[in-house]
């Protein structure tokens, strides 16, 4: 197994020199992840990693590989990758115009970008018809929607959104 002194990776680290981190709430617990960087030419490339030894084993391993058959453990990937990668892009500065999500592994950076629009005043209506308009999203994959209220329901609260199965 390749560990990540192996890698052309650099962990980012904010001022004080400590490892920068992100922090992703789920129904049970909160899972935190360092921030890595790795640049290829004009390309930059960064991940949010939860190797931090407070995750569980199981939380830890959420980054570890893609396409896991298991639909409980994809969407909460899925919920890391894409609330996980819009807060470590803001928390790194970047402020994108357009958000590629691609095959849907990021589709929840939409709803994290609502969420950072409603606490800002807008309704969700509003903060869903503006992110419409910096999405790129070539094929998002529909999920059951009982199967998304059991990851997904604080934000459905926070929201107040309703809908067929839906907590």
């Amino acid at each position: 197994m390749l560990s990540f002194e192996d890698l052309p990776v650099l962990q980012v680290l904010d001022g004080s020199e400590n490892p920068l981190t992100i922090s992703v709430s789920f129904p049970d617990r909160t899972v935190t992840a360092h921030i890595w960087s790795c640049a290829w030419d004009a390309c930059r490339c960064t991940c949010s990693i939860p190797t931090w030894t407070e995750n569980t084993p199981a939380d830890r391993n959420l980054t570890l590989r893609l396409y896991y058959s298991d639909l409980d453990l994809r969407i909460a990937q899925e919920i890391m990758l894409g609330v996980g990668g819009a807060r470590a892009l803001r928390v790194l500065g970047y402020d994108p115009g357009v958000w590629h999500m691609n095959e849907g592994h990021a589709a929840f950076l939409t709803l994290e970008r609502a969420r950072e629009l409603v606490a800002q005043g807008l309704t969700f209506e509003q903060a869903i018809a503006q992110t419409r308009i910096g999405n790129v999203s070539p094929r998002i994959r529909r999920s059951r929607p009982a199967m998304m209220s059991s990851h997904s329901g604080w934000w459905i609260k926070t929201f107040r959104i309703t809908g067929p199965n839906w907590a």
